[in-house]
């Protein structure tokens, strides 16, 4: 899915916290550079050379001795003289000479904590420049003369940056990385976060969208713990979207899987069946996920016998069906969990019990395993008479979405639609549903984490 500038706006809502953490980190660089930085000042001394040769001979001159004034070589005896508590080598690093373009001037200029330490290190490299002169130079010295033109006096201010500006360039900075951070992060991110992006990467009709709610785990038969809730609501218009309807041709076995673990299929599947239910069918909501079952033990019901035990012949249908919620809604749960549930969903048995299902019910919703994780989901998928794909909003990369449609396809189910999970759908998607229109409290012991 391709995001432009135009969804820039939504770059920022998405990844906020990375611009901020980013923006105060660039905050705080700035305040202790500003706190730490002590001042410093520059102070500039200006010589004159001049000699009996050619002009273009002493500019040459000067040119040459521009490279070494900033050497040990000079500042050594500079150290000696003013009895600096610095190394030569320090003391170089600042210093700087400059040969002033179409003559025969050198520009000395030092940098310096103190503004009269800075006047007179200039001018005592200086100085020095001119008794090198000497040594360099040999008899010829006595033809060359190197004047200071102008002396070094102490600067009335620093160089160095004002502290608020300090700050304000630290906050800038690392404002600047937090979004170039966001932007980067975003582009990477393929996770379909929105209908759109689900329809685009599967191809399919996207049957909802179920917002995400946090107090989701007590209540996983939507419909019944809270039916005017936006939950309640999103598991209606999927229902409307699946053509499931009671007596009329739709499919009647109904498989709702994920590509991926925590994704939210459990609850889709629970709050599907329970629509189903409330609108007047027969339904049966089967436990098929053999490997982290969590419907039972949600609804508080009796886990030890299920589906499982129906399949190795330890018990008949009618002895573990549940019905929670006054009987609205039939619950196989998972049972035992067995060390082989792909081959025993694979097995003739599980055909035959599924399809006996399909026989008692006008609707048979199955909780199965995720495709890309076990091989379990396609032990089911040829007896089902449709497969909906449960996708976790902005959680699950494109590339394994694409995947888990071409699993389901290759089992050959049809697949109804897709829908979207955890979806922040906005104060605009609301339509005014809440807790306070009439709903009823739910029991403490439905508990259904809604990432199952």
């Amino acid at each position: 899915m391709t995001r432009g500038f135009r969804g820039f706006p939504g770059v920022l809502a998405r990844r906020w916290r990375t611009v901020v953490v980013l923006a105060l980190a660039g905050l705080l660089a700035g305040g202790v550079a500003a706190l730490t930085t002590s001042a410093a000042y520059e102070a500039s001394t200006r010589v004159l050379y001049a000699g009996d040769g050619s002009t273009a001979f002493a500019r040459d001159r000067v040119r040459s001795y521009a490279g070494i004034v900033a050497s040990p070589r000079f500042t050594a005896p500079v150290v000696r003289e003013l009895r600096l508590d610095e190394t030569p080598d320090a003391v170089a690093r600042r210093v700087s000479a400059r040969a002033v373009p179409g003559t025969s001037l050198l520009d000395i200029t030092v940098t310096d904590g103190d503004a009269r330490g800075a006047a007179r290190l200039a001018n005592a490299v200086a100085a020095e420049f001119d008794a090198q002169m000497t040594k360099l130079e040999g008899p010829a010295r006595a033809r060359t003369t190197a004047v200071v033109a102008k002396r070094a006096t102490p600067p009335g201010s620093p160089v160095s940056r004002d502290p608020a500006f300090t700050v304000l360039a630290g906050l800038f900075l690392g404002l600047c990385a937090g979004l170039a951070v966001a932007l980067v992060r975003d582009l990477r991110d393929t996770a379909p976060r929105t209908v759109r992006d689900l329809a685009e990467a599967t191809g399919l009709p996207v049957l909802g969208a179920v917002p995400y709610d946090r107090d989701s785990g007590r209540e996983p038969l939507a419909c019944f713990g809270d039916p005017f809730g936006e939950r309640a609501e999103a598991h209606r218009v999927i229902r409307a979207g699946t053509g499931f309807a009671r007596g009329g041709d739709g499919a009647r076995l109904l498989v709702v899987t994920s590509a991926l673990p925590g994704e939210g299929k459990s609850a889709t599947a629970a709050g599907l069946a329970a629509a189903f239910a409330e609108g007047g069918a027969s339904v049966c909501l089967v436990e098929a996920d053999l490997r982290r079952p969590r419907i039972a033990a949600a609804c508080g019901l009796v886990r030890e016998a299920g589906l499982t035990t129906v399949l190795i012949g330890r018990a008949d249908l009618d002895e573990v069906l549940q019905r929670p919620e006054g009987g609205a809604l039939s619950v196989l749960a998972a049972g035992p969990l067995p060390p082989n549930p792909a081959e025993l969903l694979a097995s003739e048995r599980a055909s035959s019990l599924l399809a006996e299902l399909r026989g008692r019910f006008d609707v048979v919703v199955l909780d199965s395993a995720p495709l890309l994780n076990v091989a379990d989901t396609a032990g089911v998928l040829p007896s089902a008479d449709g497969c909906l794909l449960a996708v976790r909003a902005g959680a699950t990369p494109r590339a394994r979405v694409e995947e888990a449609v071409a699993a389901v396809r290759t089992a050959g189910a049809p697949l109804v639609g897709a829908v979207l999970t955890m979806a922040d759908l906005g104060a605009d998607r609301r339509y005014g549903y809440g807790r306070d229109a009439g709903s009823r409290p739910v029991r403490p012991e439905m508990a259904l984490p809604h990432a199952e």
